[in-house]
């Protein structure tokens, strides 16, 4: 009873650890995810002119090598983004 007990558990477990994995997304702080963040500002049309100002400064970091904090502003660029679209 208890081998079976333990089966259970870990099928559980492997089977969440899997579904997470397929729903994680991997981002590293380089040149080229800050480019394609940048990017994927840019495709928007109607952006507000702070988040518009944040997205540029951030390209402008990164392009000059200030990477970290060129990520920092494009991420809070997309999140005034997504907020404002609630």
């Amino acid at each position: 009873m208890s081998h079976f007990f333990l089966s259970a558990v870990l099928i559980c477990l492997f089977t969440t650890v899997a579904a997470a994995e397929d729903t994680m997304q991997i981002t590293s702080d380089t040149p080229g995810y800050c480019i394609g963040l940048a990017r994927r500002l840019d495709e928007r049309a109607d952006l507000p002119a702070e988040v518009r100002s944040l997205s540029v400064e951030g390209l402008r970091m990164c392009q000059s090598g200030h990477v970290h904090g060129g990520l920092a502003r494009l991420r809070r660029a997309m999140l005034l983004q997504r907020a404002g679209e609630r």
